[in-house]
């Protein structure tokens, strides 16, 4: 999948397909869905779509450090609090440019941001 992100200006036919990953994707590349007959855009708003880039632009060291962690989550919660959270979409977004090393850090950013949404008991980390 990760090729297949890389690619522009490019026709990519998907037959078997994966539920998830593969909607974000779809979704952010507004994909033509011969099964709906329907465009999946996104229809992001552009602070929906300003957050994404903050996400991406704290990786510039991978997501390594524990700023760019902390700052990550800040556009998180402006991503949740817009009622425009979506972890695929997110690990979507992240893959246009991002490699899969740098992909699984953003994963635990996300695994710990989303644990207290999953307990609300639950104590948010740092």
């Amino acid at each position: 999948m990760e090729k297949v992100q890389r690619l522009e200006k490019s026709v990519v036919v998907l037959i078997e397909w994966i539920p998830g990953e593969f909607d974000a994707w779809a979704t952010l590349h507004d994909a033509y869905n011969v099964l709906t007959n329907e465009v999946m855009g996104a229809g992001l708003r552009p602070e929906a779509i300003d957050a994404l880039e903050g996400i991406v632009h704290e990786s510039y060291k991978g997501w390594h450090d524990d700023i760019a962690a902390r700052t990550t989550r800040i556009y998180l919660d402006d991503l949740a609090n817009a009622g425009t959270y979506d972890r695929e979409l997110v690990l979507a977004y992240a893959r246009r440019t991002k490699s899969e090393t740098s992909i699984e850090q953003l994963k635990k950013i996300l695994d710990k941001f989303e644990a207290p949404r999953r307990d609300p008991n639950a104590s948010p980390t740092p």
